[in-house]
């Protein structure tokens, strides 16, 4: 059967005046309510605390309040922090020894914090906590706060001996390795390799800027190219330096016959405008793969055909958007080619309106 109102009160009341601690008297409480549903329970996120005091006296409270949860069997309780308590509160009421305690408020909408607490002028402090558990029974806990105090520094040790020297350390890993170099340093194709123009009557040679460009003739001729006199075995290396100033798209890169009307295996970098910018493609053997990316005034470009396929390269970087490797037709027939790792030139970029320097430092090796 249950206690009446007043019967816990007695209760509570022996409980509070006897000399245990707070987790006795949850149980003892625990041992006449057992059998009843309306079992409370009072949970404090800590009941004690360290305050770091320096020797000068300066004390530390961080972390010196403490929160407050109630429970009747399994519901919780939500704190008041004015008011009398009815069916489902609980209120604080704080008596605090050699300390001032921190403000309550309530936090999680069912709790009660107490702030960091301030001036401590003992050794050790309490707070006393009364709780008011639906104005049905009071329920007593202790928060006590004790200073830790910090001692003189000591006076400095003496210097040890020497310890041995250690052992040599292993050797570390192989670094990585460089990055590429850079391009080398232009080269003038005249004085490596014998080159013939076709038709010559339309190109102008600017040795100064190892240069070759199409004349202004209106001409759109696929064939308008130049190539080597010699035939190679098929590996070669060229580059060139685009200005930024064409006057429609242009096609710059190497072929395996560039004789006139034999167009063969071809390895191209078109250089187009659209979507309001200059803009890259790789062309191989006729085909056109997805644009890969803006092209910029001064950007070098280079093909390396190592006899099999050709790499791209933007600026000395590597450039993915290839749908397949740049194999030549002869290279895939078998069949030989009159001319191998030619250069030619070719698109609307050679109509008129041309300049003289729009490919420039152009570099062209076997």
């Amino acid at each position: 059967m249950a206690l009446n109102v007043q019967e816990q009160k007695l209760l509570d009341q022996m409980l509070r005046n006897a000399a245990i601690t707070n987790r006795a008297r949850d149980v003892l409480r625990k041992l006449y309510l057992i059998a009843e549903s309306d079992v409370y329970t009072v949970s404090l996120t800590k009941e004690n605390k360290s305050l770091p005091t320096t020797t000068d006296g300066t004390v530390t409270y961080t972390d010196s309040g403490t929160t407050i949860s109630v429970f009747r069997g399994d519901t919780q309780l939500t704190g008041i922090t004015s008011g009398t308590p009815t069916t489902g509160q609980f209120k604080v009421t704080v008596s605090a020894s050699s300390v001032t305690a921190g403000a309550q408020s309530v936090t999680d909408t069912h709790n009660i914090t107490l702030a960091n607490s301030s001036s401590c002028t003992a050794t050790s402090a309490t707070i006393n906590l009364s709780i008011n558990a639906e104005n049905a029974t009071t329920l007593l806990r202790v928060f006590s706060l004790t200073k830790s105090l910090q001692g003189a520094t000591g006076a400095t040790g003496a210097t040890g001996p020497t310890g041995a020297a250690g052992s040599n350390g292993s050797n570390g890993s192989d670094g990585a390795d460089g990055a590429d170099g850079a391009d080398g340093a232009d080269a003038h194709p005249n004085d490596i390799l014998n080159l013939t123009f076709e038709p010559a009557a339309a190109f102008t040679v600017n040795t100064a800027q190892d240069a070759w460009h199409k004349d202004s003739d209106g001409s759109n001729a696929y064939n308008a190219h130049f190539y080597s006199k010699t035939e190679y075995d098929g590996r070669c290396f060229c580059s060139f330096v685009w200005d930024g100033s064409p006057a429609a798209a242009m096609t710059v890169g190497i072929s395996s016959s560039v004789a006139a009307g034999q167009i063969g295996g071809s390895s191209f970098i078109k250089i187009f405008f659209g979507g309001g910018v200059w803009r890259g493609r790789i062309v191989q053997t006729g085909t056109e793969n997805a644009a890969f990316g803006t092209v910029a005034s001064g950007d070098r470009f280079s093909l390396r055909y190592d006899g099999t396929e050709t790499t791209f390269y933007q600026n000395g970087s590597q450039i993915a958007a290839a749908a397949r490797p740049g194999r030549f037709v002869h290279s895939e027939t078998g069949a030989d080619a009159s001319n191998i790792g030619g250069w030619m030139i070719s698109g609307s970029h050679f109509t008129a309106g041309a300049s003289a320097d729009q490919i420039t430092n152009v570099i062209f090796l076997p």
